[in-house]
C-alpha cells in the first residue's frame, strides 16, 4: 500500500518485468520511496523431482508501482532498468498505464484477504453487463465497491472487481451487506 508522505502526484503505474518478478521484487522491496504490489496466489509447483506449495504471481511479468513519474525513471536510471512502463494507445497517444488509486485499493484489499477463496480471471472471461454495480457494507469488504454476479461453476453469487481490464478477483459475498447502487 502507498506510503503516507508521498510526493504529490503519485499514481499507480502498470510496470513490466519480463518474467523476472522475483528479481523486481528484490529491488523495488530496498528501494526508498517507492511502494509497489505484486499479486501472488498459492499453487503446487514441482521443483526437484517434488510437488511443493509455494506463491507465485498472479499476472506474469506484470507489478504494480505506487510513485511519481519521475521517482520510477530515477530507480530505473540507478538501480533496475529491467522495469518497464506498460503503454496504452489511446486516440493515437500512447500514455503510461495507471490504475486509480481507489480501485488499486480495492483490488490489493481482494487479494490480501487469506481466509477467502478468491478467484482470478481475465476480465473478458465474463459477462460483467449480466452483473450489478453494488457496495459492500460490513464484513472484510467494508465500502468496496463492484460488480455482483452470477458465475457458471459458483453456487452463489460473486462480489467481482476489475482492474482495468487486466484482471479480475472475485470472491463469495453473503448478500445481506450487498447494497445495489445504480
Amino acid at each position: 500500500m502507498p506510503s503516507q508522505g508521498r510526493a504529490e502526484g503519485a499514481e499507480w503505474y502498470v510496470m513490466r518485468v519480463y518474467k523476472n518478478e522475483r528479481k523486481a521484487e528484490e529491488m523495488l522491496s530496498s528501494a526508498e520511496g517507492l511502494s509497489y504490489y505484486l499479486p501472488k496466489q498459492q499453487a503446487i509447483r514441482t521443483r526437484h523431482g517434488r510437488k511443493v506449495l509455494c506463491w507465485v504471481p498472479v499476472i506474469p511479468s506484470m507489478v504494480f508501482v505506487y510513485a511519481t513519474h519521475q521517482e520510477i525513471v530515477n530507480f530505473k536510471k540507478k538501480v533496475y532498468n529491467d522495469l518497464q512502463f506498460i503503454t496504452t494507445n489511446r486516440g493515437g497517444n500512447a500514455r503510461y498505464l495507471i490504475v486509480p488509486t481507489a480501485q488499486m485499493e480495492s483490488f490489493i484489499r481482494m487479494c490480501d484477504q487469506k481466509q477467502q477463496t478468491i478467484a482470478f480471471y481475465q476480465p473478458s472471461d465474463l459477462h460483467l453487463d449480466k452483473g450489478t454495480k453494488v457496495r459492500i457494507h460490513g464484513g472484510i469488504f467494508d465500502e468496496m465497491e463492484g460488480t455482483y454476479l452470477k458465475m457458471s461453476g459458483k453456487r452463489r453469487k460473486q462480489f467481482v472487481v476489475i482492474l482495468l481490464d487486466i484482471i479480475a478477483v472475485s470472491v463469495e459475498i453473503q448478500p445481506e451487506f450487498v447494497e445495489i447502487i445504480e
